[in-house]
């Protein structure tokens, strides 16, 4: 549940024990009572004012997620809490609350630091200019709400994922104060080796670890600049978005120039030969993870082999997803290969994309930032991307913004770009929902419907706006709408 405080701009935020919260968007929040984790870098209350900013952006990162723990917090603790933020009648509030308490949070809408395309079209998008930007004003509003676990359309770690990360977590801990430990992650593309990266990197930085990440894949963008190897110390947890460009300030890096390996995998293995001398010559005891590209058939199956017996790691993470089956997905195979080699540990992951129509992939990414660089000028790149959000379903999903009123002709483009947070309705209560008394949300039900407004088949949508029902009946219906500022 959110509650409106006594401060303007923030909510207060009760998640239940053991349940999560998904979003998309951009916020800081501090946590006052309890622990979460959020993409398993736990968070806990400091009585210092300590915000910390996470963001998820529709340009193709994953959804992000808070999780709590088993340990309830004091119903009194709570109320306390409340009583403080100028929250009347906290007792009663409380006790209506069906569940028990696993964090207490206070929230705010923050900015996220895109690159310079993506903040000129957010501007553009939401008020037509740029001076907006000039004079501090916040781009986008904020939305935060519990959601039921949505394991069919976001990402959830699996249980096998968590376990996995655990043990190296501890493995991590005993053996790299005495020697160098090497954790390397390796599986088809999509698979979630990046993913897990994050948990571990995370859970490590949780417990005071700072672990150096290196990156082989030069075909993302991910942990490094596209086309580079690099290895860089991770000091602050990996909590934005995957092009949050991490290490722009790696410790060692060459340029490779290419997004695949094939073309020149002599090279390729003789950069990477270099790149671990140089740090096993500064570096003789830690922990290296190393993140490598999804190319593992035929010749790629020949060069993973030969960084195996390069780089001599402790332990090797064969991934593989059993939701989107990719003909290169064989971890089988790939074990065996490995085995003679190395310690291997074959890792089912369960997750599935969102839709990515219209969104930035990989390549296009790459393009992007690469001309970001090259060109200051944000005017310039704006062919190369598209304004289009995830295509989801979202027939089971309730949207609700807690935040300040969205003004009608910001609606659409409200649902693309703003901080929204998604839950799980079910059938027989979603009509209930729309006739609830929410205070300052905007709901949505939405049957059969993706934002980027590109359907051929006939669509109904009710959107509930302060008591007012507005139905859309076609997508022809749309474009007029939105231009007399529905």
């Amino acid at each position: 549940r959110t509650f409106s405080t006594n401060i303007l701009g923030l909510r207060l935020l009760i998640i239940p024990s053991q349940k999560n919260l998904v979003f998309i968007g951009s916020l800081q929040f501090r946590v006052l009572l309890g622990e979460c984790s959020i993409f398993g870098f736990k968070a806990l209350p400091s009585k210092e004012e300590k915000w910390i900013h996470a963001c998820s952006y529709r340009c193709g990162s994953a959804l992000m997620y808070f999780e709590t723990g088993s340990i309830p917090i004091r119903s009194c603790d709570v109320e306390d809490v409340l009583s403080q933020f100028g929250i009347r009648d906290s007792a009663s509030q409380v006790t209506a609350l069906s569940f028990h308490v696993g964090a207490v949070l206070l929230v705010r809408p923050a900015v996220a630091k895109e690159l310079p395309f993506e903040q000129s079209e957010v501007v553009e998008m939401f008020y037509g200019s740029e001076e907006v930007l000039k004079n501090g004003t916040p781009i986008v509003p904020s939305a935060v709400i519990p959601n039921t676990k949505c394991e069919d359309l976001l990402f959830y770690p699996s249980s096998d994922m968590k376990l996995v990360s655990s043990s190296i977590l501890q493995e991590c801990v005993q053996l790299g104060l005495q020697k160098l430990f090497v954790v390397l992650a390796c599986g088809a593309a999509g698979v979630g080796k990046s993913t897990l990266l994050r948990f571990i990197v995370n859970g490590l930085l949780s417990i005071g670890v700072e672990p150096f990440l290196m990156d082989l894949d030069t075909g993302q963008s991910e942990f490094c600049l596209p086309g580079c190897l690099a290895v860089k110390k991770m000091r602050f947890p990996l909590i934005g978005p995957p092009f949050g460009r991490f290490m722009n300030d790696p410790d060692l890096c060459y340029f490779f120039g290419e997004a695949s390996p094939a073309g020149r995998p002599q090279v390729y293995l003789q950069l990477i030969s270099e790149l671990f001398r140089q740090y096993t010559d500064k570096i003789s005891s830690g922990i290296l993870l190393v993140n490598t590209n999804g190319y593992v058939v035929g010749l790629g199956a020949e060069i993973l082999m030969e960084i195996v017996k390069v780089l001599k790691p402790d332990r090797v993470l064969v991934l593989s997803n059993v939701i989107e089956c990719r003909d290169d997905d064989n971890p089988t195979e790939l074990r065996k290969l490995l085995e003679p080699l190395v310690n291997v540990k074959l890792l089912r992951t369960s997750h599935c994309k969102l839709g990515t129509k219209g969104t930035l992939n990989n390549a296009r990414l790459r393009d992007v930032q690469i001309a970001s660089y090259m060109f200051r000028d944000s005017s310039c790149l704006k062919q190369l991307y598209s304004k289009k959000p995830f295509v989801v379903s979202w027939n089971k999903l309730y949207v609700a913004d807690t935040s300040q009123k969205i003004q009608r002709e910001f609606l659409m483009y409200g649902l693309n770009g703003c901080l929204v947070a998604l839950c799980h309705v079910p059938a027989n209560i979603a009509q209930e929902m729309l006739h609830e008394d929410v205070d300052d949300v905007l709901s949505l039900v939405i049957l059969n419907l993706v934002l980027d407004l590109f359907i051929d088949n006939p669509l109904n949508v009710g959107i509930y706006l302060q008591e007012e029902l507005i139905d859309l009946h076609s997508n022809e219906e749309i474009q007029p709408r939105m231009e007399r500022g529905y």
